[in-house]
């Protein structure tokens, strides 16, 4: 893209729009400032540049209207934001318009030229990291003797190709089985969990229908009522997914494992496949099993419609046929009830993001709202 600057920052502070423009100019970028919205909105339209840099005072429906209008003239653009201050609620309304990074306030300069320059590297492939020859020689030489990135890079995307498998065995529950992790990480960050187990619940979250890859086409896809036959061989995809996962020396992948075998046991015994009662059924799986019920009931099929949010929490609380509160851990159940509203966004985002975009983005993003 032929560019007419590097990066638009826009800052309604002026001390602040001041501060950061004179950080990224001394460190090459060539850049564009605006402190009015109108002024933003006339770069966007008629000028090229790679990177939009966004300081949020306040977030209204002008700044909602700034945001879309970026989105919609993105192309091969970069959306970078500032807040002042941490607001998990904010993060997650931003969601939707494909951030690439989100930054918080107070910012070191090292920081925030570290940020926008891997954000410049990374969709124009020229650097601004501001590092003198020495220092990239040595990042250089230190990155081509010990390559973990790259071997960390791999296992990640081969990780997320084994759950696109299982997204692409019934791509009704794909978008369900993306926030089934979104949920249960936040969950469990609100449980105490620390920062790698967060991490390691999100993806083993997301794998625990492995076990429906085995489970017939004729009764997967089944649109009547299933028989006493069908509804065994359904439930059998729990220690089927168990098989699947089991002797790796992965930690995620034993999470994942102990998810995929117990995400249906019942915190009252009630469960299956082995009857498992209270504690004895694993903590990650007693997380996994009210996300996975929720988004369940949020979910059209072929036999049901989909619930409302409010119903679907209705349910978990009061219960209908098939679902009772007795059947979640207590202390699991008041933590998703305390985060409903959190819940609601997540579900809401995820169906208003596109397909046709990488879910990594939305992925790292979400790590970083739960985790920073």
């Amino acid at each position: 893209m032929e560019r007419d600057y590097d990066l638009l920052l826009y800052d309604t502070d002026a001390a602040m729009l001041d501060e950061y423009s004179y950080i990224l100019s001394c460190r090459a970028f060539c850049l564009r400032e605006a402190s009015r919205i109108k002024d933003a909105e006339r770069e966007i339209l008629r000028s090229e540049f790679p990177i939009f840099l966004i300081c949020l005072r306040s977030f209204g429906k002008r700044e909602e209207k700034l945001l879309s209008l970026f989105k919609s003239k993105s192309g091969k653009r970069l959306l970078l934001v500032i807040l002042p201050e941490k607001d998990p609620d904010l993060i997650l309304k931003l969601i939707g318009y494909h951030p690439h990074d989100i930054l918080v306030e107070p910012l070191t300069e090292k920081t925030l030229a570290e940020k926008v320059g891997n954000a410049f590297e990374e969709i124009t492939g020229f650097s601004r990291s501001g590092m003198d020859a020495p220092e990239r020689l040595q990042r250089r030489k230190k990155e081509e003797r010990v390559p973990v990135e790259t071997i960390y890079q791999a296992y990640d995307e081969l990780f997320n190709r084994l759950i696109v498998i299982a997204e692409y065995r019934d791509n009704l529950t794909a978008n369900h089985i993306k926030r089934v992790g979104y949920y249960s990480s936040l969950i469990a960050m609100h449980l105490g969990f620390d920062e790698e187990l967060q991490d390691m619940i999100f993806y083993a979250a997301q794998l625990h229908d492995i076990g429906k890859l085995v489970v017939p086409d004729s009764v997967l896809f089944k649109k009547g009522r299933l028989t006493k036959r069908e509804t065994e061989i359904v439930r059998n995809h729990s220690a089927l997914g168990a098989r699947l996962l089991e002797g790796s020396s992965s930690p995620i992948l034993k999470m994942a494992e102990d998810i995929a075998m117990n995400h249906h046991e019942r915190w009252d015994g009630s469960g299956y496949p082995r009857g498992l009662k209270g504690e004895e059924i694993p903590m990650v799986a007693r997380i996994v099993a009210i996300s996975d019920v929720y988004d369940s009931l949020r979910t059209r099929r072929p036999y049901k419609k989909a619930c409302t949010h409010k119903e679907a929490c209705e349910t978990i609380m009061s219960g209908d046929r098939q679902t009772r509160p007795e059947h979640f851990d207590p202390e699991v159940l008041e933590t998703f009830l305390r985060l409903e509203k959190s819940i609601e966004r997540i579900y809401t985002e995820s169906v208003n993001t596109s397909e046709s975009r990488e879910h990594q983005d939305l992925v790292m993003l979400l790590r970083r709202l739960f985790h920073e």
